[in-house]
């Protein structure tokens, strides 16, 4: 195992309440934090952070922390010590500004007369949800515009003007992928932005396939095609992951995926846990038909028929590394659905030429997560990569059975959701710091890479 060097990491986590100018109060959180919890799903619209502390509540309740004061969360990313030496914080820190949802605290029985004193102390696990001020701030901001004709604009092109107009980023909308017909006339109904961005995508489809709607807790909106982001990236990850045999017939095999960790820190991976592998391909298709037809209602023609089956979906707009096709019964092609209660989108003005990315966009929704993983990771991670769900990662299992024809758990696949857990570790002294875990959920339309 030459030129590997040993790389654990923990965590130190700061805590500040913003308008409490009481130095004992931020202390007291800050060293009574025990537990946090940061998960950013696709299925929301923003992260959620868990508080825990386990701490007397009369400070919290005498400086009436209830939710009107900002709560800034700093973690920092610490080296494993050298021996005799002190640990060092790592340049890059996670910074956190967070409005806490509601509180949940015990009231226990005290003294008539009490102060906070050693013996008057009775700790409980004090619970704080919150979300990220920022992201909160550009998801519920409040927009009504219009459109007149002829407005010649493409959806997405929508979007980032209302979001200029309002002085939010648009550097991580991308335009690999989008609809690219143009609009004559829009109306935009007093909304919030993410309604906006919902709004828009129903009625028009912002990209040709699966719509991935996210904000960053720094505040910035993520808006891309997920078809084009596994087609773009899955050979350049945002992650790689490791699943090691339990033994290897050549030790060097294990030297070489750990030093490559190693080197390539952050981003490289390995894991000895057990990965969850969940299929779901015939349930999807009982739940959302093999062949689907919109029966649409134009403005001047009586109706317009769209159809598209699950084999098209997949190859044009679902997730996949290299196979692009569902695996069935075969039995389930003859399930249809029909839908009656969509507006057909002419391409322009009254052509009586529909537009198709509204339906591809919603079904490529439907069918992008059939296949998912489910996978652990300890300690010496990079929680700025780890939170960024919508992007790539690659699996690379180590036994023959994980890459067998028609059976490859490896290759890229989206990443839904990330669920990072901090607790503390208690070594007295004032050094307490954090060890860290997280549960990573990747998913994609074909269940096998090849």
């Amino acid at each position: 195992m030459s030129g590997i060097t040993r790389s654990n990491t923990q965590f130190r986590i700061t805590v500040e309440v913003e308008g409490v100018t009481n130095p004992e109060v931020n202390d007291l959180l800050s060293s009574s934090l025990v537990i946090v919890r940061f998960t950013n799903s696709m299925w929301s619209c923003w992260p959620v952070i868990y508080l825990g502390f386990n701490a007397d509540n009369q400070a919290i309740i005498e400086s009436a922390i209830y939710g009107q004061q900002l709560i800034n969360v700093t973690i920092d990313l610490l080296t494993e010590p050298e021996p005799g030496g002190k640990e060092q914080i790592m340049p890059g820190p996670i910074k956190l500004s967070l409005m806490y949802l509601e509180s949940d605290m015990d009231l226990p029985l005290k003294p008539e007369q009490n102060q906070i004193k050693k013996e008057d102390v009775q700790r409980r696990l004090i619970s704080f949800p919150t979300i990220p001020y920022p992201a909160y701030n550009i998801m519920s901001t409040f927009v009504n515009k219009i459109w007149q004709e002829p407005a010649a604009m493409m959806p997405l092109d929508i979007i980032k003007q209302v979001l200029d107009e309002n002085a939010f980023s648009t550097e991580k909308i991308l335009d690999d992928g989008m609809n690219e017909t143009f609009i004559n006339q829009l109306i935009i109904p007093p909304m919030s932005i993410k309604q906006m961005v919902d709004y828009v995508h129903e009625k028009f489809g912002l990209y040709q396939g699966p719509l991935f709607r996210y904000c960053h807790y720094s505040g910035k909106i993520l808006l891309w095609d997920l078809y084009k982001k596994m087609q773009n990236n899955k050979d350049s990850p945002t992650l790689i992951i490791y699943k090691v045999a339990s033994k290897f017939t050549d030790s060097n095999k294990y030297d070489k995926i750990t030093q490559e960790t190693m080197d390539d820190w952050g981003r490289t991976y390995m894991t000895h846990d057990t990965i969850e592998a969940v299929y779901l391909g015939n349930a999807s298709i009982i739940r959302h038909g093999f062949n689907n037809i919109f029966v649409t209602h134009p403005r001047q023609d009586l109706y317009y028929i769209h159809q598209k089956d699950v084999d098209e979906i997949t190859d044009q707009y679902g997730i996949w590394h290299e196979k692009n096709k569902m695996t069935y019964l075969e039995q389930l092609r003859n399930r249809k659905r029909y839908i009656t209660d969509r507006v057909a989108f002419e391409n322009s003005g009254y052509s009586g030429v529909y537009n198709d990315n509204m339906i591809t966009s919603m079904l490529g929704s439907k069918y992008k997560m059939n296949s998912f993983i489910r996978l652990m990771i300890y300690r010496n991670f990079k929680i700025e990569n780890m939170v960024k769900v919508g992007e790539v990662l690659e699996v690379r299992p180590s036994s023959d059975y994980e890459q067998s024809e028609n059976a490859n758990y490896g290759g890229s696949y989206i990443i839904a959701k990330s669920d990072i857990c901090f607790n503390k570790i208690h070594k007295g002294g004032g050094g307490d710091n954090y060890d860290a875990s997280c549960s990573i959920l990747a998913g994609r339309t074909v269940h096998t890479k090849v």
